[in-house]
């Protein structure tokens, strides 16, 4: 079965081999509507924050992508969260030590492409948690929308602080 859920990218003429290892959940809230004080039509302008942020375990060889995503409503300025995750997707690469350079500075490049599967992974099984996990009617129509990855790894790449190097 281990077979099935590898996957694997090229970089640099190099193939990088990896596996999901672990998913978690975190932690899920969620608020009824009715004691908010919304009805379906407040809930339909629902607005979101997401936030993602990245280890790396080079000893274990192991990433772990976290997600976080809240909806909320925002009543006469005043914010209302419907629902909320955080996720956990650790996945084992296959060989990292010989595959990346790894400083003694505890810094390392992730390869752009490498990246974008990984976080297309751990968003969609975030989407599926939220579509499993919801038991409010009013969210069901709720969903993470289109997420364009390679903003997301630029977002990362700028605040410098999402990457941690065991």
């Amino acid at each position: 079965m281990d077979e099935l859920m590898k996957k694997s990218t090229k970089v640099k003429e190099k193939q990088v081999q990896f596996k999901i290892h672990r998913i978690r959940k975190l932690g899920f809230s969620e608020n009824d509507p009715s004691l908010l004080g919304l009805g379906d039509s407040e809930i339909k302008e629902a607005q979101i924050d997401m936030g993602f942020s990245f280890r790396v375990d080079v000893e274990t060889e192991m990433l772990s992508l976290l997600m976080n995503a809240g909806f909320y409503i925002l009543d006469q300025g005043k914010r209302k969260n419907l629902f909320s995750i955080n996720t956990e997707y650790t996945f084992i690469i296959l060989n990292f030590k010989e595959t990346f350079d790894y400083t003694k500075e505890k810094r390392i490049e992730l390869p752009d492409p490498l990246m974008y599967i990984l976080l297309n992974l751990t968003i969609a099984g975030t989407r599926g948690m939220i579509a499993a996990l919801i038991n409010t009617e009013g969210y069901k129509h709720l969903i993470l929308p289109p997420i364009d990855v390679k903003d997301v790894l630029e977002t990362i790449k700028r605040a410098g602080s999402g990457q941690q190097i065991a």
